[in-house]
């Protein structure tokens, strides 16, 4: 995990030498923001300013993560930016007003130029790619990978997928509860991807929420725990034949069910019949995946 800091970049220069941020003390660095990372196995960050005469300085961070899956979360935040490649080692990043954002191997990297100049964008870049020197692409969670390009006649959005060990950015995307009534936490994978009908134009999107968990009986609990406590009417009543569980709800239908270590729900769907298949649907794609990796 060692990451190689240049003392320059362009005409900037490192202003000292690299901070380490622990998870214990990643707060006195960003106060609230720290759960985002904590939320996806984050091990710890190193951070470091170069700067020049006459222009705003570069900030750049490494956050080391535990998996090449988590480094993928963060980057699954926001799909924003021009795609832009770094080196020749294959990684890629977003580029946008000064900021870069990179997912390669196990890191994550930030690298943010206060005021975007034509120098500064070259030095980002620049930084970057050293930043993640010795890294190799990995491909996506196995989860999203293996989520389908149509369900139940609407068409997956374009960077409308976010992989999410937490029920803290499951709420950033889709609001549920205050409480963890998923049982989300760092030994499950979860994707959240939109899904948009054919017509009319502007009609909401459904909302899909596949989760991985240890085993059957985790997910069996987490799925009893969710209808407890967001759909307290079903309480004690019996499973449809079907073993998916429908129900209307202030923004559409939703539908839940699960099959072995997999729970898959839909949410903001128009219709009881088109939350069904949605879920019928994304599980011929999603139980035949392997156990959860690292």
């Amino acid at each position: 995990m060692v990451v190689t800091w240049p003392t320059s970049t362009g005409a900037w220069q490192r202003l000292g030498e690299p901070r380490r941020i622990d998870p214990d003390t990643i707060f006195d660095y960003m106060d609230g923001a720290g759960e985002l990372y904590l939320a996806y196995r984050f091990d710890h960050l190193e951070i470091a300013e170069y700067s020049t005469a006459g222009e705003d300085p570069i900030l750049a961070e490494v956050y080391l993560m535990s998996s090449g899956d988590d480094a993928y979360g963060l980057v699954s935040q926001d799909w924003g930016g021009e795609p832009v490649a770094l080196g020749d080692g294959g990684c890629r990043g977003l580029y946008g007003a000064g900021l870069l954002r990179a997912w390669c191997g196990t890191r994550f990297v930030r690298v943010l130029a206060t005021r975007e100049t034509t120098a500064s964008r070259a030095a980002t870049l620049r930084l970057a790619e050293t930043l993640l020197a010795g890294q190799r692409p990995v491909p996506p969670p196995a989860l999203v990978a293996a989520l389908p390009s149509t369900l139940a006649g609407c068409a997956q959005r374009p960077g409308s997928t976010v992989f999410l060990r937490s029920d803290l950015v499951l709420n950033s995307v889709y609001y549920l509860s205050g409480d963890n009534i998923l049982s989300l936490g760092p030994s499950t994978e979860a994707v959240v991807a939109s899904y948009a009908p054919p017509a009319p134009a502007g009609a909401p999107t459904v909302l899909l929420l596949a989760i991985s968990y240890p085993d059957g009986q985790a997910a069996e609990k987490a799925l009893a725990r969710f209808v407890a406590a967001y759909l307290p009417e079903q309480v004690g009543k019996a499973r449809p034949a079907s073993g998916i569980l429908t129900a209307k709800v202030e923004d559409g239908w939703l539908a839940a069910t699960r099959a072995g270590r997999l729970a898959v729900l839909a949410f903001r769907c128009p219709g009881a019949d088109l939350a069904r298949q949605a879920v019928t649907e994304a599980l011929q794609t999603l139980d035949t995946l392997e156990a959860p990796h690292a």
